[in-house]
């Protein structure tokens, strides 16, 4: 499947929709999506802010969504796959979460601090 509708679908976005953030018509991505219309660089560069992907995995060179996936533990991707699930009302409190619980253990003294 080209990475292009992957993307779209795993977002719920109709070609439309992903159309109106390039500011082209629903049947440019169409085109895109089946191969019967280049990309520019410039719309690969608009793709990869969109989609939060590197160049290489949008064009299908390498199976890495983004160079952080090369930094991140196991854990770490585990955690950011169930984020990319979330809402964006329950991301919002997500992070609120994170944020309180970072600054909770940046107030307890190193010697209670878990490792």
């Amino acid at each position: 499947m080209n990475r292009i509708k992957l993307l779209r679908e795993e977002n719920n976005w109709t070609q439309e929709y992903l159309g109106n953030l390039l500011n082209v018509k629903k049947a440019a991505i169409s085109k895109y999506e089946t191969g019967r219309a280049a990309l520019t660089d410039d719309t690969i560069c608009r793709l990869v802010d969109i989609f939060h992907v590197s160049a290489d995995y949008l064009l299908g060179l390498s199976d890495k969504r983004n160079n952080l996936e090369n930094n991140l533990t196991e854990r770490e991707l585990t955690l950011l796959g169930y984020f990319h699930d979330l809402t964006p009302k329950y991301k919002d409190i997500a992070i609120g979460t994170l944020a309180s619980l970072t600054s909770q253990q940046d107030k307890t003294p190193s010697y209670k601090k878990e490792g």
